[in-house]
């Protein structure tokens, strides 16, 4: 009787433990990230800190692309995590947003249209799917190796000053 009642104790307590994990997961999964949805005018190259860069991701809320890439960056590792700072900029219900959007494909001479749209660096990347997860460690990896960082934003900010 004592052995059946220590195996319903160890289960119960397994399924509590699983149950607590899976409850808790977005907040561990995204210990680490910095992720800022402002206006892009508040960013500029002074923001950038111990090395980092700015990555930029447009998305639509709830489309299976832009869900997908939010949640590759929610389970990124610790040591890619510490490169980079990412911004991320709702279109489909910001005019704004869009605007910029639009604005950066022409800087970019970028004619691909859709969402996720990923700028890191100086490098873009429209649509996800997750073959493209090995793309994106390497677009960030190589990015961090850059001594100067080209940041897009800050190039926008930079001219609409002048």
């Amino acid at each position: 009787m004592k052995k059946v009642l220590v195996i319903i104790l160890i289960i119960i307590s397994s399924c509590l433990v699983g149950l607590l994990g899976y409850n808790f997961r977005d907040y561990l999964f995204q210990k680490g990230l910095d992720s800022n949805e402002v206006s892009y005018k508040e960013i500029t190259t002074n923001d950038v800190k111990d090395d980092k860069f700015n990555v930029y991701l447009f998305y639509v809320d709830g489309e299976e692309g832009s869900e997908g890439i939010k949640s590759y960056f929610n389970m990124l590792s610790p040591d890619l995590l510490d490169k980079f700072v990412l911004y991320t900029f709702e279109v489909s219900t910001s005019e704004e947003n869009k605007n910029l959007l639009s604005s950066i494909r022409v800087l970019l001479n970028n004619n691909e249209v859709g969402t996720p749209f990923l700028i890191v660096g100086d490098q873009v990347m429209t649509g996800y799917s997750e073959n493209e997860n090995i793309k994106i460690n390497t677009l960030i990896e190589n990015e961090s190796k850059n001594e100067i960082h080209y940041d897009v934003l800050s190039y926008i900010n930079n001219l609409e000053q002048e």
